[in-house]
């Protein structure tokens, strides 16, 4: 499975992807007795089962991570919303992604912020110091974007 693909593969992908890997190696059970080829297919059967539950349980964890994943993503957008200061996300180009309700009140209500160079709200004997906070980071984020609070 690709890690940025979240559907499963196919049962048909699946048999396809286990054969490739086994390639020639399939086992000739012709010379085999009956009672050790009944053996064979019970454990088989039992593996199978087996492999059933595993992916139930698996499938339960993906579940219960991204009811997670969706709590702490509400979460985190209810903080940046109501946060009583203005927060503002930049990408790369140092423009606004998005902005809080602060940010929007302060800067400019009634504007929509995003897309814009945010040193245009700001007055222009700040925007130097504004500017030099803005590159100030040694370490350039993890993410594509970076946050500037005012």
């Amino acid at each position: 499975m690709d890690s940025n693909d979240s559907q499963p593969l196919s049962p048909r992908v699946l048999r396809e992807m286990a054969r490739r890997r086994l390639g020639q190696g399939l086992t000739d059970v012709s010379s085999c007795t009956v009672k050790y080829t009944q053996s064979l297919v019970s454990e088989l059967e039992l593996h199978q089962e087996e492999l059933r539950i595993q992916n139930e349980e698996l499938q339960q964890a993906r579940d219960r991570l991204e009811i997670a994943r969706e709590i702490a993503q509400t979460r985190y957008r209810d903080l940046f919303e109501r946060a009583p200061m203005g927060y503002l996300l930049l990408d790369t180009k140092g423009r606004i992604q998005e902005a809080n309700r602060a940010a929007n009140s302060l800067l400019a209500p009634g504007t929509d912020l995003v897309g814009h160079d945010p040193a245009s709200f700001i007055r222009p004997f700040a925007e130097r110091h504004f500017r030099h906070l803005s590159n100030a980071q040694p370490v350039p984020p993890p993410s594509r974007y970076r946050a500037a609070r005012f």
